[in-house]
């Protein structure tokens, strides 16, 4: 059976990160490829080859796929992108043709899950306000007030998607009260995951811990305010490893400042540029982790394992398990 013809844009380094020595094997005996991985910016120096391309390896730095970035492709049939959301690379022109999409979000949510539970854990137990404490001190003490601990404490977690599903699988461990808002979620569907949906303002008022995960959409741009944050209860933490933007961060800074209680535990800011200063790093009640939740070192592996298995399905024609319909990416983060 002759093979699709393909091309991975990428770079080289980052070919080798996100496929190790057998996945690559594997992609090429699925896959005719026209050029060894190549770095988006040398498109030009494959000429005519493109014109062949019907399968596109991707991840972290390819380009949008505009009408003029499809015309380089005339016969491109899908993309295998290899890593989390593409809402920055596929545009109306490429679903009208249309190109399908699979990607490893799914892949990529499980550390996210995994670095999100034991984030909630410390939390409830107050693990990094009692490290601040004794780094200051720099003696043995223990907070003032006693942590809520994870025995009947209330998490809220905010959207149910990919990683708030599998927070959710991973909470059932432990004997907490969880709840949930997402209004894209029926009380039906939520009672069969196991907890009640509630509304956001309920989730900041009640729980112990709040855990962001909604998708970054114009629907959710700055949904979360500083009155949401204020309405905690005391001591309460929220965590955030979704997407700075669905927060207001000029108002969770300036409740932050005003209740000393609380403790935010961050993974993503508006401007992660390093060279950028940001006043919630000088907070004593906020703690910043520079956005590690997500694939790390052997854990991008998985992300190459996830895009060759389904390379495998699309060449023997079976169904795809992670393909990515026009539909659903506009919910998507």
């Amino acid at each position: 059976m002759k093979k699709p013809v393909a091309l991975c844009l990428m770079k080289p380094s980052l070919y080798a990160d996100l496929f190790d020595p057998v996945d690559r094997a594997r992609l090429e005996e699925l896959l005719d490829f026209v050029a060894p991985a190549t770095d988006p910016a040398q498109i030009p120096g494959l000429g005519t080859d493109l014109a062949r391309v019907e399968v596109l390896i991707g991840s972290w730095g390819l380009p949008r796929m505009t009408a003029e970035f499809l015309a380089q492709f005339p016969v491109l049939k899908i993309l295998f992108y290899t890593a989390g959301s593409v809402r920055e690379k596929s545009t109306p022109a490429s679903w009208a043709r249309p190109v399908r999409v699979v990607t490893a979000a799914a892949a990529n949510a499980v550390p996210v899950a995994e670095f999100t539970f034991a984030q909630i854990v410390l939390g409830l137990k107050q693990v990094w306000p009692s490290v601040d404490l004794g780094r200051r001190e720099q003696r043995f003490v223990r907070l003032p007030v006693a942590a809520a601990g994870t025995f009947r404490s209330t998490v809220a977690l905010l959207g149910l998607g990919h990683i708030g599903r599998l927070v959710a699988e991973r909470l059932r461990t432990l004997s907490l009260n969880v709840i949930a808002y997402d209004p894209m979620v029926s009380p039906e569907e939520a009672r069969g995951l196991g907890f009640t949906l509630c509304s956001l303002e309920e989730a900041f008022r009640t729980a112990d811990l709040v855990s962001c995960h909604l998708p970054w959409l114009p629907a959710t741009n700055g949904l979360i305010r500083g009155h949401h944050f204020e309405a905690m209860k005391p001591h309460a933490v929220f965590l955030n490893t979704a997407r700075a933007e669905v927060t207001d961060e000029s108002e969770l800074l300036a409740v932050l400042r005003a209740r000393p209680d609380l403790t935010a535990l961050i993974d993503v800011l508006v401007n992660e540029d390093p060279a950028v200063r940001s006043p919630l790093h000088a907070l004593t009640n906020a703690f910043i982790t520079p956005h590690i939740a997500g694939s790390l070192g052997h854990e991008w592996h998985r992300l190459g394992l996830t895009v060759v298995d389904e390379v495998e399905r699309f060449v023997a024609g079976q169904p795809l398990r992670h393909e990515l319909t026009a539909d659903r990416a506009v919910f998507s983060a």
